[in-house]
């Protein structure tokens, strides 16, 4: 292959090629009584029944969590804490307390897509702080943490995701000078025959 053409295939490569940004959310790294909207491409809402504004932090035993009440651990509370992602993101990994796991079939996780359909949903595994790994799943633009009921706190303490990166603004132009690199080696090579 020569260097043109290796240049050329080099630079499609790389223009057509959409790097992932790992983001990692500890909420350790806010104060009790931070209302929390958006972290980088993420929202944090309540969205069920129940108390209605923005999430905040507590900390609560050492760890810190960002819970589903406007009070931290205190009631009322929202049955459902959500988080919605600004595009589809892979590689999800939280670390999450129901606080209380009573066995209700609808205390659990729930991903979804872009248009909103369920892709996955599971229950939590105990009362206390553990840890799931969802990477499994791709295309996740929203994950829902329901209690079954908005009379229960629960807590979020971190949560870390993969987001494909946006193209830079210059991939048509890396495309077009890839493109017209391999046209001027597929010339040169029809003019040496």
């Amino acid at each position: 292959m020569s260097i043109k053409s290796t240049i050329g295939l080099g630079l499609i490569a790389a223009a057509l090629s959409a790097p992932a940004a790992a983001a990692v959310i500890d909420f350790s790294a806010y104060a009790d009584g931070t209302a929390i909207t958006t972290i980088g491409s993420a929202t944090f809402s309540l969205a069920g029944a129940g108390e209605s504004g923005s999430p905040s932090v507590a900390s609560i035993s050492g760890v810190s969590y960002l819970w589903n009440s406007t009070d931290g651990f205190l009631y009322p509370s929202n049955e459902i804490l959500r988080v919605t992602f600004s595009s589809p993101v892979s590689s999800l990994k939280f670390d999450f307390s129901p606080f209380g796991f009573n066995g209700d079939p609808d205390q659990g996780w729930s991903l979804y897509d872009s248009a909103n359909a369920l892709i996955a949903s599971g229950a939590f595994t105990s009362g206390g702080l553990a840890s799931y790994d969802l990477s499994a799943f791709a295309g996740v633009a929203r994950v829902d943490f329901n209690n079954g009921r908005n009379d229960w706190v629960q807590g979020l303490a971190r949560i870390s995701f993969d987001a494909t990166a946006v193209p830079a603004p210059t991939t048509p132009a890396l495309m077009l000078a890839a493109f017209l690199a391999l046209a001027a080696v597929r010339r040169s090579r029809s003019r040496g025959r």
